[in-house]
C-alpha cells in the first residue's frame, strides 16, 4: 500500500536502500550516454530535417520510455526484497525526496554534482497556480561538449531548446510515478533554462496540471 506521507524512518531506509541499489546496477559512464544521446540527435536532425525536429522527436521517443522504464523500476527490490514503491507517497511535499532518490539509484552519490535539490513550490506560490518542482542543473552532461559552432541555439523553434529531449525524458518517469500513485494530474516538464543559451545554470520545471474533473 502507497503512503499518504513518507515517515522520518522510511527516509532513512530508503537513504540506504538507493546506495544497495545504485551498487547493484551496471554501471555506464553518464558523459557516455549523454554523447550517445547528442550523436542520436546529431542524426534525427538528419533525417527530420532540422535540428529542432530532430530534438523534438527524440524528446518523443524519450517520454514514452520513460514511462515504461519507471514502471519496471518501481516494482524491483532494491532492499532485502523491498521494492522502491514502499519508499512512494502521495504527499506532494515528498515528491523531491523520490526525485533525488531516482537519481541517486541512476547515477549514485555523483548526482548532487550535477543537480541541485529539487526545490517544490505550492500551487499557491507558483505562477502557474499548479504545484512545480524546480530542478537546476549545476554542470550539464549533454551541452558540455557542444559548442556554439556545432549548434545554433538561435536557429531552434521558439520552445525547443537543447535540453528539451532531457525535460521530457524526466516528464515521463514524474508523469509514470503520478499514475502509479493514482493522483489525478497531468505532467508537463520543460527546460526554461539552458547552459547554452548563456544561463549560469540549467533549470527544468515540473508542473502538474489537475485533469479535468478531478477532485482536490
Amino acid at each position: 500500500m502507497v503512503k499518504e506521507k513518507l515517515s522520518g524512518i522510511r527516509k532513512r531506509v530508503a537513504g540506504v536502500g538507493k546506495r544497495l541499489a545504485y551498487r547493484k546496477m551496471k554501471k555506464t559512464s553518464f558523459l557516455l550516454i549523454a554523447d550517445l544521446c547528442n550523436v542520436v540527435i546529431d542524426k534525427f536532425s538528419e533525417l527530420y530535417g532540422s535540428r529542432s525536429a530532430g530534438i523534438k522527436k527524440f524528446a518523443e521517443i524519450c517520454k514514452e520510455e520513460s514511462i515504461q522504464i519507471i514502471a519496471d523500476i518501481i516494482e524491483t527490490p532494491i532492499l532485502f526484497g523491498i521494492s522502491f514503491k514502499s519508499f512512494l507517497s502521495k504527499n506532494l511535499k515528498d515528491f523531491p525526496f523520490v526525485i533525488e532518490m531516482i537519481f541517486h539509484i541512476v547515477l549514485g552519490s555523483k548526482w548532487s554534482y550535477f543537480l541541485a535539490k529539487p526545490e517544490y513550490i505550492t500551487a499557491e506560490l507558483s505562477a502557474k497556480k499548479v504545484p512545480q518542482y524546480i530542478l537546476k542543473l549545476l554542470h550539464c552532461p549533454f551541452c558540455y561538449n557542444i559548442t556554439k559552432e556545432k549548434v545554433d541555439v538561435s536557429e531552434l523553434e521558439p520552445g525547443v531548446t537543447h535540453g528539451t529531449w532531457f525535460a521530457k525524458l524526466l516528464e515521463g518517469i514524474m508523469q509514470g510515478v503520478v499514475d502509479y500513485l493514482g493522483l489525478q494530474y497531468d505532467v508537463n516538464c520543460e527546460e526554461t533554462q539552458c547552459m547554452m543559451s548563456g544561463y549560469k545554470n540549467g533549470e527544468v520545471i515540473y508542473s502538474l496540471f489537475p485533469r479535468k474533473g478531478a477532485i482536490d
